[in-house]
């Protein structure tokens, strides 16, 4: 697993992600390993970094009146479709899970989501890699009193089985002395499907307002690990 960073900062004005409120508190096992492995190649040198462009292989968003939401337990906050339309990958405010389009057959993918912190709040985003055998998701926890603490993963999990890999992890809280990228977005798979990008909005480090705080972006190409293709 390897992830390298591109450094291209441009403007924006980009708005804050919505997110739904839950209480429970899902963790992946061998987490504490994965973050590990992370922390030490996101200090490998840039110049390693191949800046490549997302696939044009993209995953559908799940319409609202699709079939799934009336037979799932619980609303569904987000869902979207497999590139052969075959699978549904959701979040449904307590977990994340791979199912048919009928919901009867469904796998969950152990992802770490809540961890029992102040005024938590939790988002979830998805992407089918290009040949659909597996699948991105970017958890994002915001947190703290006022909120604007951020902890993010990106993982990646086989789609048969739904086991999870953690890729990357990020810390990071918007008001402070210097500028920090969170509320990060997949941008997708690259066209080989080796890695996936995802794009951060940087922080100047101001205290408030927030909004003004937003200063440009920041691109990730985050490597799945060899032998998982």
């Amino acid at each position: 697993m390897a992830v390298v960073l591109a450094l291209a900062t441009v403007l924006c004005g980009c708005g804050r992600p919505t997110t739904r409120t839950s209480a429970d508190s899902h963790s992946a096992s061998g987490e504490r390993g994965s973050v590990a492995a992370a922390k030490h190649h996101n200090k490998q040198p840039q110049s390693q970094a191949s800046v490549q462009e997302p696939s044009n292989v993209t995953s559908r968003v799940l319409s609202s009146n699709h079939p799934i939401h009336k037979r799932w337990p619980r609303a569904i906050e987000t869902a979207v479709l497999s590139p052969d339309g075959k699978l549904i990958a959701l979040y449904d405010g307590t977990g994340v899970f791979l199912s048919d389009t009928q919901g009867k057959h469904v796998r969950k993918i152990p992802v770490t989501l809540f961890q029992k912190l102040a005024n938590e709040e939790v988002s979830v985003a998805f992407a089918f890699r290009p040949d659909g055998k597996r699948i991105a998701v970017l958890t994002t926890l915001n947190y703290g009193e006022p909120m604007g603490a951020f902890i993010e993963r990106l993982w990646t999990a086989d789609v048969a089985t739904g086991k999870p890999r953690l890729l990357s992890k990020w810390e990071d809280r918007v008001q402070g002395s210097s500028p920090v990228t969170a509320e990060r977005k997949i941008e997708g798979w690259t066209k080989d499907g080796s890695a996936v990008l995802v794009v951060g909005t940087v922080y100047g480090g101001e205290e408030m307002p927030v909004d003004a705080q937003k200063i440009g972006t920041q691109r990730a190409v985050v490597k799945d690990s060899p032998g998982s293709r």
